[in-house]
């Protein structure tokens, strides 16, 4: 399937925001919690997802952070979008270190 580019206008007045680092307090989801692992055996990554009373409930395993990310959140157990967005960051970070497998990977606490 093609796209067909369009050119883009400006407007009058374009909201520029400064990305900086944010001290706001993490929010937690009430409702489940992620872990994300490599498994270096098989040559994947692998996300579960844990009640708050830390029972896996499900695991999602692929060969790509691009594709685990998108079937972890087409499941629609992710009810953040800053948590969607941590997801796939450190699945990238885990990638990398399943390619490199020099590196070790260490999941951040957000």
């Amino acid at each position: 399937m093609a796209f067909k580019l369009h050119p883009i206008r400006r407007a009058r007045r374009v909201k520029l925001v400064v990305a900086e680092r944010h001290s706001h307090p993490l929010k937690l989801d009430k409702r489940s919690y992620l872990l994300v692992k490599i498994d270096y055996a098989k040559g994947e990554l692998a996300v579960g997802r844990c009640t708050p009373g830390h029972v896996l409930t499900h695991e999602f395993r692929g060969k790509g952070a691009k594709s685990l990310c998108k079937a972890v959140v087409a499941s629609g157990l992710m009810t953040r979008l800053d948590h969607a967005a941590y997801l796939g960051r450190e699945l990238q970070r885990a990638e990398i270190c399943l390619k490199n497998r020099k590196m070790r990977y260490v999941q951040d606490a957000a």
